[in-house]
């Protein structure tokens, strides 16, 4: 069954052509002289006996002219216009106005949307059945808007449209991306490898924190970035990088440190858990050992021969030459 219904402070509720009660006759709505005016209630039953086309539809008409009442009770204007029957209320639009007559809320049947208007006439927020988002917006544009169809995603934008916070949902896992005024990323949280990424202007990583392999890296700035420090939780290391990503100096749990050349080769080493200090040539060859567990102080040649013993323990020098016997002294 079809009827329209309008509600308005200073015009009162109507039905079917519109006729708002105030104007049915004597015997429905007018108030004669002295008597108290008619309820709300008086009104509504007024209003069910003419309108016989609504049948047996006292609860649809009980729960809109609720509406309306709590409505009018606001200050605001409803429109209605459908099918009303005890167990629903049926309508294209719905649309809500404040005490000036501006429209406020609309709901749209067509296309499924709710739209939340400010004083100025201006859409604040917008729920779209069609695409299955929700958008909150400025005087002007789109500045949050929530997307739960497919990966699940909240973009949030900057008051120039540019776009600055991205949170996307997966079944792999969600990501978190912090955007500067040009669009680059320049923090990334990324859930399915449980990194984090600090970026620059460039859009270079940074600082990089692997939760997969318990690192954090920190990178230089040239055009492909080289990883000049990382720290290493797996192994318990610090490694300090030359900008060609050879090892410049590694520190180990182990109590070992050791400096690289530039071809990242180990040219020194201290032993921390033998009281060791080792130095080595170009060649890889060991040149010079100093033994702490021993109080020994050795050289040796290119050929990786001793050529120097200095031992602390029995106070002696041993020389070693080519082709002839080792002697010490004293």
């Amino acid at each position: 069954m079809k009827a329209e219904w309008r509600f308005a402070p200073n015009e009162g509720l109507s039905c079917g052509t519109g006729e708002a009660l105030n104007n049915l006759s004597p015997s429905f709505s007018q108030v004669k002289m002295g008597e108290n005016p008619m309820t709300i209630e008086q009104r509504i039953e007024a209003l069910e006996k003419r309108c016989k086309r609504l049948g047996k539809t006292l609860m649809g008409v009980g729960t809109l002219a609720l509406f309306a009442v709590v409505a009018g009770t606001a200050g605001w204007t409803v429109a209605y216009t459908g099918n009303i029957s005890p167990s629903s209320i049926t309508t294209k639009t719905i649309f809500l106005k404040d005490s000036a007559g501006k429209e406020r809320l609309r709901l749209s049947g067509n296309n499924g949307s709710v739209r939340a208007f400010d004083s100025a006439g201006r859409t604040r927020v917008r729920i779209s059945g069609t695409h299955g988002y929700i958008s909150a917006f400025d005087d002007s544009r789109v500045r949050v808007r929530i997307n739960p169809v497919g990966i699940g995603r909240v973009r949030i934008w900057g008051a120039n449209g540019d776009e600055r916070i991205v949170i996307r949902g997966s079944a792999a896992g969600g990501s978190l991306r912090l955007k500067d005024s040009a669009g680059r990323d320049r923090v990334v949280l990324d859930a399915q490898r449980g990194s984090l990424y600090v970026k620059n202007s460039a859009g270079k990583t940074r600082v990089a924190i692997s939760g997969s392999n318990g690192t954090v890296s920190a990178y230089d700035s040239a055009r492909n970035p080289a990883r000049r420090i990382r720290l290493n939780g797996s192994n318990g290391s610090i490694r300090l990088s030359r900008p060609n990503g050879k090892n410049g100096i590694v520190l180990e749990s182990g109590g070992d440190i050791r400096t690289s050349d530039e071809t990242g080769k180990t040219r020194f080493m201290l032993d921390g858990d033998k009281g060791d200090v080792k130095t080595f040539d170009r060649a890889g060859k060991q040149r010079f050992w100093i033994i702490g567990g021993k109080g020994d102080v050795q050289a040796y040649n290119s050929a990786g021969n001793r050529r120097l013993r200095l031992d602390g323990a029995n106070g002696k020098i041993y020389f070693s030459a080519p082709n002839k016997a080792t002697i010490s002294h004293p």
